[in-house]
């Protein structure tokens, strides 16, 4: 798990809450990385960081999910027929 420790003694962890973090803490005030006068814009660029969340992580957990039910039918299958 990503864990950022400032110089403050500040911890934070999760990777995306690190990089919003040292893009505000360290960049400039209208960084072109993450602009802090045009919401739009940062609006898109969190679109894209927590795109994973919402997409691609929920399609990685149905995957999960299905293949471990179906091991466990077939781990029951197996030991009582």
């Amino acid at each position: 798990m990503p864990t950022f420790v400032d110089t403050d003694g500040f911890r934070l962890f999760e990777s995306r809450a690190i990089a919003m973090y040292l893009v505000q803490s360290r960049g400039p005030p209208d960084s072109a990385l993450y602009p802090a006068n045009d919401l739009k814009q940062r609006a898109e660029i969190d679109q894209y960081l927590h795109f994973e969340l919402g997409t691609l992580y929920r399609g990685l957990s149905d995957v999960i999910v299905s293949e471990r039910a179906l091991f466990v039918y077939l781990f029951h299958f197996h030991f009582y027929f």
